[in-house]
């Protein structure tokens, strides 16, 4: 009866040791992936707060459109003085004025890209706040040297107190 307590304390004892080192390789892997989506999520948010907005396809679409209207709107003002008699300082005007609205079209566009980073950054914190706030609780969880210990020896014990009870 003695041998089959030693066995089973020493099963208990691995049981225990186990126990926590499958815990401990969980633990790893969740800090792993904590880290690794907070690796990402920096360079997400790198790439979206540093980008250029006059080079999205978009806004260049969108000023491309812009110029055209503005360059027939002034070849037919310029139609126009010349079967009119207008002044050169007309057709000017209205090329000045085209080029005020490109240049406010550009402002807008400038404003809302402060207003996205503004936003890209509060997002950015509020996420990286919560993963090392996660970070921080999965390693302050962690199985330690001392939980391996508690585990072994309570495995052992849990294992003869069977065989002696």
């Amino acid at each position: 009866m003695a041998n089959l307590g030693i066995f089973s304390a020493i099963a208990g004892a691995a049981g225990g040791i186990l126990g926590t080192a499958s815990e401990t390789n969980k633990s790893n892997k969740r800090i792993r992936s904590l880290n690794r989506l907070r690796y990402d999520d920096k360079a997400d948010y790198e790439k979206d707060y540093y980008e250029n907005p006059l080079e999205r396809m978009a806004v260049q679409a969108s000023l491309r459109r812009t110029m055209d209207a503005f360059r027939q709107a002034n070849a037919a003002a310029a139609g126009v003085n010349l079967v009119g008699g207008a002044s050169e300082e007309s057709r000017f005007n209205k090329m000045q004025a085209s080029a005020d609205a490109l240049g406010n079209q550009a402002s807008d566009i400038a404003v809302a890209t402060d207003e996205e980073k503004r936003r890209l950054k509060q997002q950015y914190k509020e996420r990286d706040a919560k993963r090392q706030e996660a970070l921080i609780d999965e390693q302050a969880n962690k199985p330690t040297g001392l939980d391996v210990a508690a585990n072994m020896i309570g495995g052992a014990a849990g294992g003869i107190g069977k065989h002696f009870a």
